[in-house]
Parts: C-alpha cells; structure tokens; sequence
C-alpha cells in the first residue's frame, strides 16, 4: 500500500514528460488492450481447467456437513461498508505510521527487500539500526 503513490507519482511524472500528447494516448490504448486481452485470455484458460480441477478434490463429507452446519449457525453479517466508505478506509490518515504500523519491522524489511537472497551472507537478515538479527 505505501508503494502506491510512488507508482502513481512515476505514471504522472512519465505521461508529463512526454511531448506528443498523441504518442501517449496511443501508448495507454496499447496498454489498455493488452490488459483487457490478457484478463480475458486469462479467464477463458481458467475457467476451461478449474472445473476438472475441482472435480478431482475429494471432500470429506463430514468435514462439509461441520461447514454447512456452523455456516448456517453463525450470527448474521456484519453490514457492509459504503462504497465511499470503503475508498476513504483504503487511504492512510497518517502514511508513515501506517507504514510503521502496519506490519512489524521484519515483514516491512521483507517486503522491502525481496531479494535478500542476493546479499552476501554477512548483510543478510540483519537490522543494522538496532544490530539485530533477523529470523
């Protein structure tokens, strides 16, 4: 979540640097087809083999009763948020302590930096502010 706004920063910053207000409006077109193609391709591929996939699952018939039975038991839903409210609860009030706060140091770090793996052992894992090592 905290990337966003670099990426959408990037996106306005690349389309004003652009001189020939064609070019990129050609460009989001190409772009918007692939995307829309791709999905689609996507989904026809996925729901051609989804269902011979679910038909080899064996469920324990007990198992789905206990479901059934505890999905029918269970207090009514909670209501659901407007669409507005749903935007508003996507946006931080405070961006750098939902960034702090939102997942603890090591997750942040991981997320961060996904490809620890390419360090060299002695900088792997480790938080160099509070000399800690990390799992």
């Amino acid at each position: 979540m905290t990337i966003l706004p670099l990426v959408v920063a990037k996106l306005v910053v690349s389309i004003a640097g652009h001189d020939d207000a064609r070019a990129v409006g050609r460009s989001g077109w190409r772009a918007g087809l692939l995307f829309i193609g791709l999905l689609t391709a996507t989904a026809a591929v996925t729901a051609a083999i989804m269902p011979a996939v679910f038909a080899q699952l064996r469920i324990d018939p007990a198992a789905s009763e206990t479901l059934r039975s505890a999905a029918s038991a269970s207090a009514s839903a909670p209501a659901r948020p407007t669409a507005a409210q749903w935007v508003t609860s996507l946006v931080p009030t405070n961006a750098i302590r939902a960034a702090a706060d939102a997942a603890d140091r090591h997750d942040l770090q991981a997320r961060i930096m996904p490809y620890d793996h390419l360090l060299p052992q002695r900088l792997r894992c480790r938080n160099e502010r509070i000399d800690e090592k990390l799992p």
